[in-house]
């Protein structure tokens, strides 16, 4: 029922709806992606889905790793900014999974992130972003269907790797995930 398939199923779901209609990223040049756009942020649970799927596709390696820290380093994705009102400050980075070009993202979409298959264009022709957004109704289902769920399993995933955040940044994120025992 909770499997990662099944809680990116709203979002998949309205990808096809909107693919259907020509509304799709297939001749955008990925600006969401970039540090123009991107601030993305994920959960525990979201960095071990994609830490899993990289392990079981050989893609583990030291290179991977060092690509995830130079993203950190340049982006200073690892030095914290608090707004006005003590909240942290959302950088912009370019994802390390983002391959220029119509394909986007080198990670399969039963592994991205949330917020990744919830953000698309609102109109056909899309070529540099601008003109796409979140879809709220959609992705406010999903996270009503499995808010629970994933509140707890992220809860169990905090306290058994130690983590100290929330959700942060994808390298982020993987990097302090990334050899904790069973991932």
């Amino acid at each position: 029922m909770n499997s990662a398939s099944n809680r990116r199923k709203f979002l998949l779901d309205l990808m096809s709806q909107l693919d259907g209609q020509k509304v799709n990223c297939s001749s955008c040049l990925g600006t969401c992606c970039t540090f123009q756009a991107n601030s993305m942020q994920i959960t525990p649970l979201e960095g071990v889905e994609i830490l899993t799927y990289l392990k079981e596709s050989n893609r583990l390696d030291d290179s991977l790793k060092e690509k995830l820290k130079r993203c950190v380093a340049d982006y200073r994705l690892n030095v914290e900014i608090s707004t006005s009102r003590g909240r942290a400050f959302r950088k912009t980075y370019t994802c390390p999974f983002f391959t220029p070009g119509p394909k986007g993202c080198s990670l399969p979409k039963d592994v991205n992130p949330y917020g990744c298959l919830g953000f698309n264009p609102k109109v056909m022709g899309v070529k540099n972003g601008g003109n796409c957004s979140l879809q709220e109704d959609v992705a406010q289902l999903r996270e009503e269907k499995f808010k629970t769920y994933e509140m707890k399993i992220n809860q169990r995933l905090r306290e058994a790797y130690d983590l100290s955040w929330y959700k942060t940044s994808i390298p982020q994120a993987l990097l302090s995930l990334w050899g904790k025992r069973g991932i």
